[in-house]
């Protein structure tokens, strides 16, 4: 009932993505999180993997507790 009161309009700073700043600016192994939100998890399991084997990023990985 009141679907037709609302309106979808994309935030001009975040375009969409309901990222703040710090979210926005932040880099995750070479992509944004925004980049990462906005793929298909396909995509998304494929990069995962491609990063979980390059040695330049090992030292990080094992850094993270429940990689």
């Amino acid at each position: 009932m009141l679907a037709k009161y609302r309106k979808y309009i994309l935030c001009p700073s975040c375009h969409g993505a309901r990222v703040g700043k710090s979210g926005q600016n932040a880099i995750c192994f070479g992509k944004t999180y925004s980049q990462l939100f906005e793929s298909e998890i396909s995509t998304t399991l494929t990069w995962l993997d491609k990063i979980k084997n390059e040695p330049k990023y090992q030292k990080k990985l094992l850094a993270i507790p429940s990689w």
